[in-house]
């Protein structure tokens, strides 16, 4: 009992000194949790971005000869008018 009287300031700050670090511990799992929740949310809005600019190439190259038809379709038509 003697040696915690006389060592009482001593076990109270490794107490304190325990929880401070258990504390900053559970805040650093915190972080990086967070930090790999916002990489994976990067990842998701590149793949995303990605797959719209494969979709809009696909559509462009869909629509293109459609495009080109109706012009010659719609010359056509005039040129008929015309003569």
């Amino acid at each position: 009992m003697e040696f915690l009287r006389s060592h009482a300031l001593t076990i109270w700050v490794c107490v304190g000194v325990a929880l401070v670090l258990r504390s900053l511990w559970s805040l650093m799992r915190v972080a990086s949790r967070e930090d790999r929740r916002a990489v994976r949310e990067f990842e998701r809005w590149q793949q995303r971005r990605a797959c719209n600019a494969t979709m809009k190439t696909l559509v462009d190259d869909e629509i293109s000869p459609i495009e080109e038809t109706l012009e010659a379709l719609e010359a056509d038509e005039q040129y008929t008018e015309e003569a």
